[in-house]
């Protein structure tokens, strides 16, 4: 089974939040209309390993 999580909503580098930081699940950011990165997204990597 894969888990697909949002990564989250505050917008900076090393802002990825649980759930989305278990090593099982697949985290997701938000895109805009032009299908970039969303502004608000939140952006690995998980600052407890790196990864």
């Amino acid at each position: 089974m894969l888990f697909v999580v949002a990564a989250g909503n505050y917008g900076e580098q090393g802002t990825v939040a649980s759930p989305a930081t278990a090593a099982a699940a697949l985290a997701v950011g938000a895109v805009d209309g032009a299908d970039q990165l969303a502004r608000f997204s939140s952006q690995g990597p998980r600052t407890s390993d790196g990864g």
